[in-house]
């Protein structure tokens, strides 16, 4: 019995606001930030591309958004590769584009880390930090 290759994480961001294309690609607004300024809340995305290999098995996604002295918020679901044609190269690879829009609470100053797993292993831990409003 042959071992199933997992999926990898082929990349990853933050964004103000991300979307997948019907075409297959995905769009980004304020890619990339390193800071933010505090406010009670702040619209944010996590995108990016997983790649299966032909013998991949379902593995859950799970992405956790980890604020200073807050609870930490996770959304899981389990992904699998698709019988997608449009989706293959490589070959033996498929990709599975994510992207994950919402608001997190920015009121506290400091770091926040918004760690990506697969299959239960942290795969990328992406950080920003919240910033002060700038004095008048």
């Amino acid at each position: 019995m042959t071992k199933s290759r997992p999926p990898e994480l082929d990349y990853a961001f933050l964004a103000s606001w991300a979307g997948i294309q019907a075409d297959g690609t995905l769009t980004a607004v304020g890619m990339s930030f390193l800071r933010v300024r505090q406010a009670p809340l702040t619209a944010m995305a996590v995108g990016g591309r997983i790649r299966f290999f032909i013998d991949s098995e379902p593995v859950p996604l799970a992405i956790r958004i980890a604020a200073p002295n807050a609870p930490a918020v996770e959304i899981v679901d389990e992904i699998a590769p698709s019988d997608d044609e449009a989706t293959r190269y490589g070959g033996d690879r498929q990709q599975l584009l994510f992207v994950l829009n919402t608001h997190v609470q920015t009121a506290q100053l400091g770091k926040y880390d918004v760690q990506i797993s697969l299959n239960d292993k942290v795969v990328r831990t992406l950080s920003f930090e919240v910033v002060a409003q700038p004095t008048p």
